[in-house]
């Protein structure tokens, strides 16, 4: 006994289902301009009044059908040997920062000043409310001459090599906000 062949478009019909629903709705549209036209007295052409809209319903409705719904990837488990990693990694990184700004001005200017601004803005605004462009006077009350210096200081000329003193005075400014 032969086994019956497996219809290959099988899995896909209802794509073919809903695309035939399109261009049947595109045809009727198509044919009631072709017949209120002719009732108006004006004739327009027959084939791309009706084919147009057939075409463009299936289309449609194929693009409609052949759609996914995207589901979020599945986040992945990060264990405590993960993350532990990744702050060591990111320490050694901070702590290499800090030993080049403690021997090269440029390297404090383009590597850790930018990073201490940005920490000492974001303690300013979650501990008191104050955001460094709108309230710049209050701003540098509360962070210092130093703090303010470091972060609306000037950028055109190179800053000296800090000690590991200052760096830490620093940081310790940035802390107690």
């Amino acid at each position: 006994m032969a086994e019956p062949k497996p219809d290959r478009f099988a899995a896909h019909r209802p794509i073919w289902r809903a695309v035939a629903v399109g261009a049947g709705i595109g045809v009727a549209l198509g044919l009631l301009v072709v017949l209120l036209g002719r009732l108006l007295q004006h004739g327009p052409p027959i084939i791309p009044t009706v084919g147009v809209p057939a075409t463009v319903g299936a289309l449609l409705q194929l693009v409609r059908a052949t759609q996914h719904v995207m589901l979020p990837p599945e986040p992945t488990p990060v264990g405590l040997e993960t993350r532990t990693a990744s702050h060591a990694l990111r320490l050694r990184q901070l702590e290499r920062r800090l030993q080049a700004a403690s021997v090269d001005g440029a390297k404090f200017d383009w590597g850790l000043r930018p990073m201490l601004s940005q920490l000492a803005a974001e303690r300013l605004r979650h501990r008191h409310a104050i955001t460094i462009r709108r309230e710049p006077e209050t701003a540098r009350a509360m962070l210092g001459e130093q703090l303010w210096q470091m972060i609306d200081g000037p950028s055109d000329e190179p800053s000296r090599p800090l000690s590991k003193q200052q760096l830490t005075a620093l940081i310790e400014a940035i802390e107690a906000l």
